[in-house]
């Protein structure tokens, strides 16, 4: 049974950022290199799903920051609360 082969990373990186360039053809590409079209294919699909997670997680930054100011401001309406309570407590002699 033939072994897959391994390509570097840089190869693969290289020719995925050259590919959306339109510098050559995916044929051409492929040829050039010597590996098989379904490769960039596969390495393109990955590339930009590696990109599409990286956005998503400067969009959930921007979230969590607004869920941290949320977190805090109701830590402070607690605060306020129980500090009412407590006054009303102490007023009434409990």
């Amino acid at each position: 049974m033939a072994q897959r082969k391994h390509y570097p990373q840089s190869l693969k990186t290289s020719v995925v950022l050259a590919s959306p360039r339109g510098e050559a053809s995916i044929t051409e590409l492929a040829r050039q290199h010597g590996i098989h079209p379904n490769l960039i294919h596969k390495c393109r699909a990955q590339f930009l799903d590696a990109g599409e997670r990286g956005l998503q997680s400067k969009s959930s930054k921007g979230e969590t920051t607004a869920l941290k100011s949320e977190n805090e401001r109701l830590k402070r309406l607690l605060a306020k609360k129980e500090l009412k309570l407590d006054i009303a407590k102490k007023s009434r002699g409990l």
